[in-house]
């Protein structure tokens, strides 16, 4: 009998930007990946990763943290009256955001 223990299959973990703004948290409740920015409401889980990439969780977790600290995905800043209100992942689209601001992880 094999049991299946999460926490050994990605790291968890924080990665925080270059400029010190933003922590990336990694974190396993209950089995569940779930990746978000520590501080906002906006965050995505390894299952959703894994559905629209095709891949294995494990894979498509590895690939989006990759993606996001090197700079290939953009992050949308949103700023009320110079402050920091929201954080999220673009795709390309706001979501219904207005977008004021977007930065690339290693700038």
């Amino acid at each position: 009998m094999s049991l299946f223990w999460p926490e050994k299959i990605v790291p968890v973990g924080e990665y925080v930007s270059p400029d010190g703004q933003l922590r990336l948290l990694v974190i396993c409740p209950d089995g569940d990946w779930t990746l978000g920015f520590d501080g906002f409401p906006w965050h995505t889980h390894g299952s959703i990763l894994a559905s629209v990439s095709g891949k294995d969780e494990e894979t498509a977790i590895e690939n989006f943290v990759a993606d996001l600290t090197s700079g290939k995905s953009i992050i949308a800043v949103k700023r009320i009256n110079g402050s920091v209100a929201d954080v999220w992942v673009g795709h390309g689209r706001s979501g219904g955001r207005s977008l004021q601001f977007a930065k690339i992880w290693s700038r």
